[in-house]
């Protein structure tokens, strides 16, 4: 925990000020990501990365952090000890809108359509008394505050997928 918490800070002093946001490549940030968080939580599952998308993007620090923390954990608990997690970046349009999509995709027990539609309700949790239900309400919020969306595909037994959809800053405001 303590090498997980240094690691994120230290990553996390991009900024100080959490207000302001930054200019900053989306697949090195994410592959960074993906790296401090997957050996602070010593996660044990395969973690496939296809990091395709080469945009940048304006975010306040540390939103994507908080969001792939949770997306991970979130992947740990549904595959247990083996399974597989890919990680995808990719442009897409979104309603004429040049956008970065993040894929978050898990190989574990899936979810039915009733746990999927309360999946972002604050203090919904399927976790029990180990669970807060605060992680996908917060990660839902980040993006909303982040002018980005989230969606989610998932049946029982079939794994589930996030993804993922930023705004992409044009190289002619960079």
């Amino acid at each position: 925990a303590a090498e997980l918490a240094r690691s994120l800070t230290a990553f996390g002093r991009r900024g100080v000020e959490q207000d302001r946001e930054e200019l900053f490549d989306f697949d090195e940030t994410v592959a960074q990501i993906v790296q401090v968080v997957g050996r602070g939580l010593r996660l044990k599952l395969e973690i496939k990365t296809d990091l395709a998308c080469s945009a940048r993007i304006r975010s306040r620090p540390g939103m994507l952090q908080q969001v792939l923390y949770n997306l991970l954990i979130n992947a740990r608990d549904a595959v247990g000890e083996r399974g597989c997690l890919t990680i995808r970046t990719r442009r897409a349009q979104v309603n004429g809108e040049d956008r970065v999509e993040l894929v978050v995709a898990d190989d574990g027990v899936g979810m039915s359509e009733e746990v999927r539609d309360r999946v972002f309700t604050p203090y919904f949790t399927t976790k029990g008394d180990s669970g807060t239900g605060l992680g996908l309400a917060k990660v839902h919020y980040l993006l909303h505050q982040n002018r980005g969306t989230i969606r989610v595909d998932s049946r029982p037994g079939e794994g589930t997928t996030f993804v993922i959809s930023l705004p992409v800053v044009p190289k002619s405001s960079v």
